[in-house]
């Protein structure tokens, strides 16, 4: 099964769901064609890499109109999602302003200002940005964290108990930037109070996330802009104004990190602030947005799947010999499938957790 195809449809889903109030028993009547549309979020992530990176004096015209041709493809299918948004019935008991409601009242002064067209412009650009956000790293996450999990089927089958023993799914979550933390989000194993039986620091499926994030971080880089000199920084000093990459992914591979090229959750496993620090989300003001509902559907994603099948790697390719390229984010260069074996005759998946990547695999 290519189950980042799987992540990603249940990330779109979530999206659509969650900040434009369209399930996905609504895209028919909404016009929304599911497929055509991840796709449309896939090709943007190329063009924009292609455009936005590369020196403008070695751009090929086909290739400039076929990534062009990419942008306007998405920008239609945002347009008619925001179109359709009016015509569906809100969901009974949903009494919360949707995204695409705010959005639309924070453009209404634009439109006073500089006229309709430029408030729709907004409207639109807002929207395709919350689906480029919403669908793709996440669930390009939630892939690499199941094929780390493929290769260790012991680990699988102690993530099952783990998650099989939460009495309440919510409390502290130990998931980011420095292997503790509280990100606000749920914890999916041990009563909600963290790893090794509520002794502090993350659960296992928290510590499988965090190891994820280090070892093959979607997110590759940060860039930031130097707010005040630093004539002390190591071998340069820094102006202010001036760019600074962050080299996450380098990171995480090497010193302090002990065997660093070993993909092994347990490093994290009911350690709390004990680990060395990382910064997948960033840091500060600037951190990303999207990392508490990021960290949810990859939680998700990974847990109902691990609940209702078992992993197996397809041609000896794990996480660690997957062959990725950077574009604006760290993907995949080639899909890599994985095996999965049903563990129960009828599906078992979390109970109340919608859209659910096992049934996506059924279907």
């Amino acid at each position: 099964v290519d189950l980042m195809a799987v992540s990603r449809r249940v990330t779109f889903r979530v999206t659509l769901d969650v900040f434009f109030g369209v399930p996905s028993e609504a895209f028919g009547a909404a016009g929304v064609d599911e497929e055509a549309f991840i796709a449309a979020v896939v090709r943007f992530f190329k063009a924009w890499e292609y455009l936005l990176l590369r020196p403008l004096r070695h751009y090929s015209s086909p290739l400039v109109e076929e990534h062009a041709e990419s942008v306007r493809a998405l920008q239609v299918h945002v347009e008619g999602l925001v179109e359709a948004c009016g015509d569906v019935q809100p969901e009974e008991g949903r009494h919360q302003q949707l995204f695409i409601d705010r959005l639309r009242a924070a453009v209404e002064p634009i439109g006073a200002e500089e006229g309709d067209a430029s408030a729709q412009h907004q409207l639109i650009q807002g929207a395709l940005e919350m689906m480029l956000a919403g669908t793709d790293t996440s669930s390009v996450t939630a892939y690499y964290a199941l094929l780390g999990l493929a290769g260790d089927r012991a680990l699988q089958e102690e993530l099952r108990e783990e998650i099989a023993s939460a009495a309440n799914p919510r409390g502290t979550c130990s998931v980011g930037n420095s292997g503790g933390g509280d990100d606000g989000g749920e914890t999916g194993g041990r009563g909600g109070k963290g790893g090794a039986a509520g002794g502090g620091g993350p659960t296992l499926l928290e510590s499988v996330i965090n190891e994820t994030l280090r070892f093959k971080p979607v997110g590759p880089v940060i860039l930031r802009e130097v707010a005040a000199p630093d004539p002390h920084f190591p071998g340069v000093a820094l102006e202010a104004g001036a760019g600074v990459l962050v080299h996450v992914a380098e990171m995480g591979q090497r010193a302090p990190w002990l065997h660093p090229r070993r993909f092994d959750p347990r490093r994290f496993f009911g350690r709390g602030s004990a680990v060395p620090k990382q910064y997948p989300f960033g840091e500060g003001p600037k951190s990303c947005v999207g990392r508490h509902l990021g960290v949810r559907e990859v939680k998700a994603i990974v847990s109902s799947v691990v609940q209702s099948y078992e992993l197996s790697l397809v041609n000896d390719v794990t996480l660690a010999s997957l062959a990725t390229h950077w574009d604006i984010a760290n993907q995949p260069a080639t899909p890599v499938f994985i095996l999965v074996r049903p563990l129960h005759s009828e599906d078992t998946s979390v109970a109340g957790e919608q859209p659910c990547a096992s049934t996506i695999i059924g279907q």
